[in-house]
């Protein structure tokens, strides 16, 4: 983005805070996360977070505001982020599931559904193998199940813990939505593993990730340097501790995964935003013609984000066409009618939104 400086007109200033608006909306990511202290294998802490990048190295100490009082004990840290489950529509359904999970053994999603009312948890229930349990119900769990939400691991064995399911917990389709993001060694790009059914497959990520700045959910770029960053951090302090190697690669996993996510969010924005200057367009499903810029009040539209497809419709008509042919009231996927490739509901819901927030009513 380009920078502003202090005699700027205006028009230049209110320019930026357009950007500024555009990236905070963008950027908006809701996660809910498992972290470990690599010293202190059996100590735990659940949160839920915008950014996950800045949030660990706020639980680590390398930034000095925010944390948490239970990651700032004595011997626990550095703390590793073992995986996260995203996908959420709101800030409030994440907190919803941090709480659920925090307090798994008496959430009304656990206790209310029959289907888990022969699993046993108490508040003196630990280890792994309990939290995970914990997040696995939740994911299946009528309330949270229609928000499709995904799993991502940032370690092979909390990826394996999870596949191997210790308390025999009905199998769910949330195993089709897991993924493990690993490092491989000697090598400075990502490997990306993704597990389907016990199937997996490899991607090579070649983004750089040398600037290993933070990424900034406050109306900044994801690129922008974090101000209250300190050069003496956790990460820099002793590079040769084993310890600190892990942490520092367990960082850069998260990194990429949160700036690949935002990314590929603006992706989509630019991508549809670029489709609506063609003047008059017309809807895939019902054939209307409109011409959206001129349009009062602006219809919500449904975009297709998969490559080389540039498929429009009324989001009204891709919810009917949805729910008609899965025979739920709220849909979790569409499919889109011009490529035929499967379409997140609520991906395509919040760039709808996005869209017609930002380019006005």
């Amino acid at each position: 983005m380009p920078s502003v400086s202090k005699s700027s007109s205006p028009k230049k200033s209110q320019d930026k805070n357009n950007d500024n608006k555009k990236i905070s909306s963008l950027s908006e990511f809701y996660c809910c996360y498992l972290l470990r202290s690599i010293r202190k294998t059996q100590s735990f802490y659940i949160g839920s977070t915008p950014n996950p990048y800045r949030r660990l190295r706020q639980h680590n100490g390398e930034l000095t505001r925010g944390g948490a009082y239970r990651t700032k004990r004595q011997g626990t840290r550095p703390w590793e982020m073992c995986f996260i489950v995203y996908g959420f529509p709101n800030k409030n359904s994440a907190l919803q599931f941090e709480h659920a999970w925090q307090h798994i053994y008496e959430s009304r999603f656990i206790t209310n559904n029959d289907e888990y009312k022969n699993y046993k948890f108490t508040k003196s229930s630990r280890g792994l193998h309990f939290k995970i349990a914990g997040a696995r119900m939740l994911v299946h769990c009528d309330h949270f199940k229609i928000m499709n939400l995904k799993i991502r691991c940032f370690n092979k064995s909390f990826y394996e813990a999870w596949k191997t399911n210790k308390y025999k917990l009905p199998c769910n389709d949330a195993e089709n939505r897991l993924f493990l993001d690993i490092e491989l060694e000697n090598n400075d790009d990502l490997d990306i593993v993704r597990g389907k059914c016990g199937e997996t497959q490899s991607q090579n990520i070649t983004k750089s990730t040398q600037d290993l700045n933070p990424l900034i959910n406050d109306g900044k770029s994801p690129r922008e340097e974090d101000p209250s960053s300190s050069e003496n951090d956790l990460y820099v302090s002793d590079i040769n501790d084993p310890v600190i190697k892990i942490a520092r690669k367990n960082l850069k996993l998260v990194y990429t995964f949160y700036l690949n996510y935002v990314d590929d969010l603006k992706n989509y924005y630019e991508k549809s935003e670029k489709s609506l200057i063609y003047g008059e367009l017309s809807c895939e499903l019902c054939h209307t013609s409109f011409n959206y810029m001129d349009e009062k009040p602006k219809p919500k539209l449904a975009f297709c984000y998969h490559e080389n497809c540039n498929s429009i419709s009324h989001l009204h008509c891709l919810y009917k066409h949805s729910t008609k042919s899965a025979g739920k009231l709220v849909p979790i996927e569409a499919k889109c009618h011009r490529c035929d490739n499967v379409l997140e509901w609520i991906s395509v819901v919040k760039n709808s939104i996005e869209i017609k927030n930002i380019l006005g009513n």
